[in-house]
């Protein structure tokens, strides 16, 4: 009987029913957004987006600057290797020439090495060659410089011939007071390994001295 008066219910009301069947909620539509909060939300994206384009540009202006300097202190590095070369400075020359392009403290080795050669009867520090050139003579040609930033500096390298047999010497570069000065000078074999050092030259020259009879 129940479930033909449900039936004859449904037939009434032109639906299906049934004793435990619940209205549907009604769905609730979004209001649309006024003219002043669209216009509001619309500013604060263009805000947002000039916002980013700003950062970007601050952003890009900062690496160009960084840039620069990073351009500016291998051009300074580089120069004074340049000046080494073009002015014919030399190692063993007078301490106010040698402080225009090393640090106190190689050039202290060099006038320490020149008093120990002294000491023993020498003259003056004896390495049997110019470091700077690698030779005696001087024939100079072809150079080519390339420098780079390290995590002590800059290291400059240097290559060029000396009476057409090559040579490819390396100035470890580091920032004074007075700017950028040579701390070590490093000889490369064709192959890329070291041949000598500035300091190892020096340190031998000080044990020959001191063994010269």
């Amino acid at each position: 009987a129940t479930d033909g008066l449900a039936s004859a219910t449904a037939r009434l009301f032109g639906r299906e029913h049934s004793p435990d069947s619940r209205p549907a909620r009604p769905t609730v539509e979004e209001a649309p957004l006024s003219d002043e909060a669209e216009a509001q939300a619309t500013r604060a994206a263009l805000e947002a987006r000039d916002q980013q384009a700003e950062q970007a540009a601050d952003e890009q202006a900062r690496q160009q600057d960084m840039a620069r300097a990073r351009a500016d202190r291998l051009t300074a590095a580089e120069g004074i290797i340049r000046t080494v070369y073009d002015d014919e400075l030399s190692l063993f020359g007078s301490r106010t020439e040698r402080s225009a392009w090393l640090t106190p403290q190689l050039s202290r080795r060099i006038d320490q090495a020149n008093a120990a050669a002294e000491a023993y009867g020498g003259a003056g520090v004896v390495v049997g060659f110019d470091p700077l050139i690698e030779g005696q003579d001087v024939n100079l040609a072809n150079f080519d410089y390339a420098s780079r930033e390290t995590d002590y500096g800059v290291e400059v390298r240097v290559r060029f011939t000396n009476f057409e047999d090559p040579v490819d010497l390396t100035f470890e570069m580091v920032e004074t007071e007075g700017g950028w000065r040579t701390r070590q000078i490093r000889s490369r074999t064709p192959q890329g390994q070291t041949r000598w050092t500035l300091t190892g030259l020096l340190d031998q020259a000080m044990t020959d001295a001191r063994n010269f009879e």
